[in-house]
């Protein structure tokens, strides 16, 4: 048989079975360590997603005001980049940014080193 999770074969008794779907999966694809007594209430990672959550009528709702409300006709307000932001200031962004990573990437081995062998 296959594990339902990953694909992989695997024999009926190194996996763990849904009590909900049926299907079986390995214990390290579902996140069931060795030796640990399933309970009846688990579910497979598919069946848990599927079930409703209870509903919670203390969480509060956020209510609708007049910045996050397009009304019919109306367009949607443009991003910074169709505002009129320039290429060019976003490719000087983009180059700083790839600086930026650049020192990062030379300072981070050089540190680590530093600290397991230091002077």
């Amino acid at each position: 048989m296959n594990c339902s999770a990953c694909g992989k074969f695997m024999a009926a008794v190194e996996g763990v079975t849904c009590p909900k779907c049926d299907r079986k999966s390995h214990r390290a694809c579902v996140k069931v360590p060795e030796g640990v007594q399933v309970q009846p209430t688990w579910l497979c990672p598919d069946c848990k997603i599927r079930t409703p959550r209870k509903s919670d009528q203390n969480t509060p709702v956020r209510g609708l005001n007049s910045e996050n409300i397009i009304k019919q006709g109306e367009e949607k307000p443009q991003s910074p980049v169709a505002q009129g932001f320039k290429e060019s200031e976003l490719a000087l962004e983009l180059r700083k940014f790839r600086e930026e990573l650049r020192e990062t990437r030379e300072f981070c081995p050089r540190y680590i080193r530093k600290q397991i062998h230091p002077s």
